[in-house]
């Protein structure tokens, strides 16, 4: 039996307001809706009934057109003339109530440099003063859902203790949350620019005692707060009226690098890595402002994702295969797997693999093997793959080759060591066996190669194959089904049963070269539509045009320098270097690897344009004018090459 709250009256009931009408101008109150207050359930009736929506509505009609209404009579008139009156407005056939000024309360406005304790103390004077002119059954719905004062309930807990569906809970509570930007008395757009103006703080520690009021989610993981549907920072932007995910406060910059993409970092970058240039890395891969940049290592060493040593950041509790991988980018030749385990142990990055026990040789082999970012380099010996150009290599010719020299042999299957000179010779290639052993065991299976490497044999045959839904269609329905951002995790956890690792990332690679997707940081991608989905397309193109008219070539992190600031965007390298690429061909753009011209492209690679003009350490100022006259280049790249292949000891700013 549903519990029933408030009785029948006879008198007219009295409407609260939830919001002093003096902070509202003329016409913020006739464009307010009249669904913001609690009436008599007649009078709301009748009022929906004749589609009177907003104040201003309402005070376009006249006393006898509203008791002409069925059912409204003059207790529901003298309801909404009170109303009225209090909201400085009247009945067409009625004259205003004087205004009175010196009862109205003043709107609290301020300045960027105001104190947050000043502004918080408002900002709970208005939230105490909104609770207690809501009804009960109103006052239950806000504190349960926002977790004001109590653990956050689901709507069917709080619709079954008040004695309402779950739908009319959900309805409520929408209402709640457009309500509340009318309420109170400070200046809801001084408190975005505030808020936007202190982006890279925590709000939870700008505001402690509001932080107090608003019970935390759960704890997820080892301790680790999550900081989705952070219930005072949905409060604060339901407050000041703006949508939901607005405030990029530094909980929400965070949310990118908290856990295991915090990690993504160290699978591109070796350690230990200059503190400066780390903070550099994170503005370039995630748009982090630089406000956040330090609060972001603290919160990273906090969680024990990295430590901070004399030498500079080293990463900490890696997963064992994120940890291989990290370890062997400081082995452009490769590095055996035991001084790779050493390593592992001696700079406490992640678990060894053989304990004081001993464990069987298998257990390295099975992490390696598992491991999509390395491969076989030699017998024990593996190799980071970036440092295999495949850029270099045409693996369509490559296979094309190997699939013609298999058949023409008539035999099932050969030995790729007895392959490797036709191979090489017949399309004039230098490539290293173990190099082109990995492109056809990794990519054989697009051209029907199956390899066999058991013993060292490096067995390659050819099987048939029937017809079926090729895997980049089905990665694309992924993303399509979830129409968000997705990791390389996320794809394969979906796939993990029927797509291996080295088929997830073959796909994706072709899916990125076709523009069916976009990367917008490492290892996430998304459509283009929801890439581009809250960004002015047309404003990039324009400023991109305008760049590439005034430089030969321009290298993709250049965008993100220059853009970013132009358009107060905070967009990473990968997402200029993916919307350059796939807006080319309409715009008559020429894109390489990680250049882009409009006219035909002298170089390949930004580091081919680099090695060109920056020569030594005693020319390097001339250079770098020689350089800039005629590309674009971002002082990161240039700062990096500098430091890295011209020994120049210099900030990277």
């Amino acid at each position: 039996m549903r519990k029933v709250h408030g009785t029948l009256k006879s008198a007219r009931a009295k409407v609260a307001l939830p919001f002093e009408p003096a902070t509202l101008d003329e016409n913020e109150r006739a464009t307010l809706p009249v669904s913001t207050l609690e009436w008599s359930v007649r009078t709301a009736n009748c009022l929906k009934k004749e589609g009177i929506r907003t104040f201003g509505d309402l005070a376009k009609r006249t006393e006898a057109e509203l008791l002409q209404v069925t059912n409204f009579g003059q207790v529901s008139l003298r309801e909404v003339t009170e109303v009225l009156s209090k909201m400085g407005l009247a009945l067409r056939d009625h004259p205003p109530t004087p205004s009175q000024p010196a009862s109205q309360p003043m709107v609290f406005s301020f300045g960027i440099e105001e104190s947050p304790a000043t502004i918080e103390a408002h900002i709970i004077h208005d939230l105490e003063q909104y609770l207690s002119g809501l009804a009960i059954s109103r006052k239950i719905i806000f504190c349960a859902r926002y977790g004001f004062r109590q653990a956050v309930r689901t709507l069917q807990v709080v619709g079954d203790e008040i004695g309402l569906t779950r739908e009319r809970v959900r309805q409520i509570q929408s209402k709640i949350q457009k309500n509340l930007r009318h309420m109170g008395t400070v200046d809801k757009k001084a408190l975005f620019r505030y808020l936007q103006n202190h982006r890279g703080s925590s709000v939870h520690k700008l505001y402690p005692g509001l932080d107090a009021l608003f019970v935390d989610n759960p704890l997820v993981g080892k301790g680790i707060k999550s900081i989705k549907n952070d219930n005072l920072i949905e409060f604060l932007e339901d407050y000041t009226g703006v949508a939901r995910g607005t405030y990029q406060v530094a909980e929400k910059f965070l949310s990118d690098i908290a856990l295991e993409k915090a990690h993504d970092l160290f699978l591109e970058i070796p350690s230990p890595l200059d503190i400066e240039l780390f903070k550099q890395e994170l503005q370039s891969l995630y748009g982090l402002p630089e406000s956040s940049l330090d609060h972001a290592i603290r919160h990273l060493e906090a969680i024990r994702k990295c430590r901070i040593t004399e030498d500079g950041i080293v990463p900490q509790n890696l997963p064992r295969v994120r940890g291989v991988t990290h370890v062997l980018l400081n082995f452009p030749d490769g590095c055996h797997w035991k001084t790779v385990n050493r390593i592992l142990a001696q700079r406490n990055i992640t678990k060894p693999f053989i304990s004081r026990g001993g464990l069987p040789r298998v257990t390295a082999d099975a992490t390696f093997a598992s491991n999509d970012r390395i491969y076989l380099y030699g017998r024990g010996i593996y190799r980071h793959r970036k440092f295999l150009d495949l850029d270099a290599l045409n693996i369509d010719d490559i296979l094309k080759t190997t699939v013609r020299i298999i058949k023409n042999s008539d035999r099932q299957a050969m030995g790729l060591k007895e392959m490797f000179a036709d191979i090489t010779s017949q399309l004039n290639i230098r490539i290293a066996f173990w190099d082109l052993r990995h492109v056809l065991k990794e990519y054989g299976s697009k051209r029907g190669i199956y390899f066999q490497g058991i013993s060292g044999t490096h067995t390659l045959a050819l099987r048939e194959i029937q017809q079926r839904v090729t895997n980049a269609q089905i990665i694309l329905n992924v993303f399509r089904e979830q129409n968000k951002t997705l990791s390389f995790e996320d794809v394969q956890t979906r796939l993990e049963s029927c797509v291996s690792q080295s088929i997830i990332s073959l796909q994706l690679s072709e899916l990125l070269e076709s523009n069916a997707l976009i990367r917008i940081a490492p290892s996430t991608y998304c459509l283009p539509e929801v890439a581009f989905a809250d960004i002015d397309e047309t404003a990039i193109k324009n400023r991109i045009n305008e760049y590439l008219s005034d430089y030969e070539t321009i290298e993709h992190d250049f965008w993100r320098e220059q853009l970013n600031a132009e358009l107060n965007l905070k967009q990473s390298k990968y997402f200029y270097n993916s919307f350059v690429k796939y807006h080319a061909a309409d715009n008559g753009w020429l894109h390489s690897i990680d250049l882009a011209s409009a006219r035909p492209l002298q170089f390949r690679r930004a580091i081919d344009v680099l090695r060109a003009y920056l020569k030594s350490e005693e020319t390097f100022a001339e250079d770098c004018r020689s350089l800039l006259t005629l590309h674009g280049f971002s002082h990161l790249t240039i700062s990096r090459y500098a430091r890295t292949h011209l020994k120049i000891p210099m900030s990277p700013s």
